[in-house]
């Protein structure tokens, strides 16, 4: 009887570990090594954002000025994030390969694009940004990889309280 007993208690704990039931312990404070996971950004699967009847990539609202959203809902029907703005706010909407040929000297189209601190992974002739929100426009050129001339960062960074307090920060080195 105690082995029938013992038998079943081990099955179900069993189970229940088979059935994600326990603790995941893969890192350790005495790790001498990193883990290594590799990840493609692509695969996520981010919701569009639908501002003014119009639907744009979930990057764009990055750039739209937060005081000025009025509501934000989700609708299945349009598989959007339907955000509805006040009505003085009127975003000047841009995509980011108008945005380095008309703001920058840039003339390479190696270009990386990054809004606050997220790479944009998409196409710049398709991801529009507020270019009324945007307050710097960083340009980098990327001096590191190999014999690349013509590789720049361009990063964006948006009108808001915590970035102009940044900006106005005097810092002596």
């Amino acid at each position: 009887m105690k082995k029938i007993f013992l038998f079943a208690l081990l099955s179900s704990f069993g189970l229940t570990l088979t059935y994600g039931q326990h603790t995941n312990n893969q890192y350790s404070i005495t790790d001498r090594l990193p883990k290594v996971i590799y990840k493609d950004l692509k695969e996520r699967d981010l919701a569009k954002i639908e501002v003014l009847g119009k639907l744009y990539a979930s990057e764009t609202g990055l750039t739209l000025k937060t005081d000025s959203i009025k509501t934000v809902e989700a609708s299945k029907e349009k598989q959007a994030i339907v955000i509805g703005i006040t009505a003085d706010y009127k975003p000047e909407f841009i995509t980011l390969s108008d945005l380095r040929k008309k703001y920058t000297n840039v003339q390479s189209d190696r270009v990386i694009f990054q809004i606050e601190d997220k790479i944009i992974q998409d196409d710049p002739n398709t991801i529009y940004v507020d270019i009324s929100n945007i307050m710097t426009i960083f340009v980098s050129p990327v001096k590191f990889i190999g014999d690349l001339d013509d590789l720049y960062i361009l990063t964006l960074k948006v009108r808001n309280e915590r970035n102009m307090k940044d900006m106005n920060t005097i810092r002596i080195r």
